[in-house]
């Protein structure tokens, strides 16, 4: 009394096993470019975010070099005021 076990199965539920495979394999790929659609759109906020932010950068920059001059301007007016006054005085 030997029994006898099949390891190998039968080709119809073969097929089946596959066609499950390929659905879950197609699933896959579906939720994949998915996820890829949400990274582009995600890198498109990203770079409208990043150019405002040099937008504003530059601005700030800006507004930041014109009081730089400014003060600088001033700084050198002082001086040369304050040189001649030094001059005058020391002619006296």
């Amino acid at each position: 009394m030997t029994e006898t076990t099949s390891r190998s199965q039968p080709p119809a539920e073969l097929h089946w096993g596959i066609a499950y495979l390929r659905e879950d394999i197609q699933d896959l790929r579906t939720e994949i470019r998915g996820i890829h659609a949400r990274i582009d759109g995600l890198r498109g906020e990203t770079t409208a975010q990043i150019i405002g932010l040099r937008s504003e950068m530059t601005a700030q920059i800006d507004t930041l070099r014109a009081e730089v001059s400014s003060r600088f301007y001033w700084t050198m007016a002082t001086m040369v005021t304050l040189a001649g006054v030094i001059a005058a005085a020391i002619k006296l």
